[in-house]
């Protein structure tokens, strides 16, 4: 997907000053998988300030890697894991959060509704083991970006 995006945005096949938000994305999830080591590990203590320090490492990360959203996508996803069963809180960190990211954009605003209307549905179906969509749906969410991305350069390209 970095291909399409550089392709797209710089008109470049590589360029290494700014990477897609799949970067971002990557170390999320890597946070994530840190995160939940520290929620069920042994060791009891400072579990708060070990938590802050991924967080803080996944930041880091992202920002050396000059990828999209850096700091937000990290406290993003931080956020939403850290208060998952806590949904007003979490819904009042994300909308601090999103003012102090000085630009609210409707997407924002649809997505937080979109957790705080579906979020009881979704954790309901997890819970009692219902399966997830098939791997074709799988497939076809990992094509999307990158074929997006190339069919809006091409129509760049012809207009």
């Amino acid at each position: 997907s970095e291909i399409p995006y550089n392709f797209f945005k710089y008109g470049k096949l590589f360029y290494l000053k700014d990477q897609n938000v799949l970067f971002t994305f990557s170390v999320s999830v890597l946070v994530l998988m840190l995160l939940k080591r520290i929620e069920f590990s042994d060791i009891p203590y400072y579990k708060l300030l070990r938590r802050l320090l991924v967080v803080i490492c996944g930041v880091i990360v992202t920002y050396l890697l000059r990828a999209d959203y850096a700091l937000l996508g990290i406290l993003y996803t931080a956020v939403i894991y850290g208060c998952r069963r806590k949904m007003y809180e979490q819904f009042f960190w994300l909308g601090i959060l999103m003012l102090m990211s000085n630009w609210l954009n409707p997407w924002q605003i649809f997505a937080l509704t979109f957790l705080f209307f579906c979020k009881d549905k979704i954790l309901e179906k997890e819970q009692a083991g219902v399966e997830r969509p098939a791997a074709t749906w799988k497939y076809m969410f990992y094509m999307f970006y990158p074929v997006h991305m190339i069919l809006l350069k091409i129509i760049n390209i012809i207009l």
